[in-house]
């Protein structure tokens, strides 16, 4: 397992995806921010590689578009 680290804040989350794809990722774990997620979503999708966010936003659930944080309804 390689696991390999890209500063989206600089360059941005669809340019990190890029990036990590060019690079042979097989997953994307990340981003956080649901605006990330969907801006790497697509990126992702061309390439056929699965994105686990940590986002608790589930409308950018979906697509090979997975979430891990704890969404307002699964704490209630």
């Amino acid at each position: 397992i390689r696991l390999t680290v890209f500063d989206s804040s600089q360059i941005g989350a669809a340019t990190a995806a890029r990036n990590a794809i060019a690079g042979g990722a097989d997953l994307i774990l990340g981003p956080l921010l649901a605006e990330d997620v969907r801006a790497v979503a697509p990126v992702a999708r061309r390439a056929r590689v699965p994105v686990i966010a940590f986002s608790n936003d589930a409308s950018v659930a979906g697509n090979g578009v997975y979430i891990m944080g704890v969404t307002p309804a699964a704490s209630i």
